[in-house]
Formats: structure tokens, sequence, C-alpha cells
């Protein structure tokens, strides 16, 4: 699926800034919607290290109502954390109605990389 993407494709300067203006006001809108219709969304970037993730998170928070959303970095388990299932810590992140968490990394890589390495067993 990847090698289908075309990576010489590039925007100009003036037409990156219009388009991602553009972009902001349509984010900044889907948030007020969520938060009147109370969805719970939740946003999770995942990546190799230093590949940007955090400043493109910075760049996508900018224009939204900062009492809408929570963003929670995924680092190693707190001792109080390492007591329960991995899971717990994402569980008890979970959005209410209307509001965001964004998650500079997530679960999905212990899951993939567990599996991967044979930790778990079964289907």
């Amino acid at each position: 699926m990847l090698r289908n993407i075309n990576l010489s494709r590039k925007v100009a300067k003036p037409e990156y800034k219009t388009l991602k203006g553009e972009a902001d006001l349509k984010l900044a809108a889907l948030q007020r919607e969520v938060k009147a219709l109370g969805i719970p969304v939740i946003v999770v970037f995942e990546g190799w290290s230093a590949a940007g993730k955090g400043t493109l998170i910075n760049e996508m928070i900018l224009p939204l109502d900062p009492r809408g959303f929570t963003v929670h970095s995924a680092r190693g388990p707190t001792e109080e954390e390492a007591f329960y299932p991995f899971l717990w810590r994402f569980w008890k992140r979970t959005p209410t109605r209307g509001r965001m968490a964004i998650f500079d990394r997530s679960w999905n890589r212990k899951v993939v990389t567990d599996r991967v390495e044979g930790k778990v067993k079964g289907k």
C-alpha cells in the first residue's frame, strides 16, 4: 500500500499556508461539533522516535479550544500504573463526552510488538 504513495509531491509555501489555515478552521469547527453532540474522540499519533509527532501535535492543537482536549504522552508506566493491567493507564484517560484525548504514542505499539516478539500466546 505505501509503495503507491507519490513521495515527490510538493506544495508551495503560500499554498501550504492557505491549506493549513482552512484545515485549522475545519478542525476547530469539528471540535465545537463534537462538544455539542457529546462525542468523545481519541486521536493517536504513532511513529518512530524523532519523527515529528510532538511538533505535529503542537501544530494541530493551536486552533483548538484548550478546554476541550488533553494531550497524553505514553511514557513508561508510573509506580501506580505498574500494579494494573497495561491498558489501564489508557482506559483511565478515555475522554468523556464532548472531549478529545490526544495520545503521543499509545497502547498500539506494545500490543503489536508483544505479538510480533511472541510475548502473547494464543489468538
